[in-house]
Parts: C-alpha cells; sequence; structure tokens
C-alpha cells in the first residue's frame, strides 16, 4: 500500500498533485475527483517527499530539480 507524502495544488485551484511512496505521482481534477494522469519517476529515486506547481501552473518541480510538464 503506497503512503501518500506531499500535496501541492495549481494556482488556480483546479487541480492537485498528489506524492506517493510507491514513486508515483497524481494529477487529480478537484472539481471532479478524477485522477487526470499518473506520472512514476524512473531514477534512482523510488520515494517522492515533496511537489510543488510552477506558478504559470504548467509545471511541476520535484525534488532533484526535475521538472515536467502538466
Amino acid at each position: 500500500m503506497a503512503i501518500m507524502a506531499g500535496v501541492a495544488f495549481s494556482p488556480d485551484r483546479q487541480q492537485a498533485l498528489s506524492a506517493s511512496s510507491d514513486g508515483s505521482m497524481r494529477l487529480w481534477n478537484l472539481d471532479t475527483s478524477e485522477c487526470l494522469q499518473v506520472l512514476k519517476y524512473t531514477e534512482e529515486r523510488d520515494f517522492f517527499f515533496e511537489v510543488a506547481f510552477h506558478p504559470n501552473g504548467y509545471q511541476i518541480l520535484v525534488p532533484g530539480g526535475m521538472k515536467m510538464r502538466v
């Protein structure tokens, strides 16, 4: 069972991004509670402790300098 380790909210408060102990991040629609996308970290790290949305709302930031577009 995976443990949610962190959560971040998009600047417009329409989406949330959860970080999990199974090495995944999930992008959620807050209006519908639907999981929009599952992202897996494929590097040596297998656990996300925290995530953040870039102020532009179109990129996310994770520890280690990894940046992804959503």
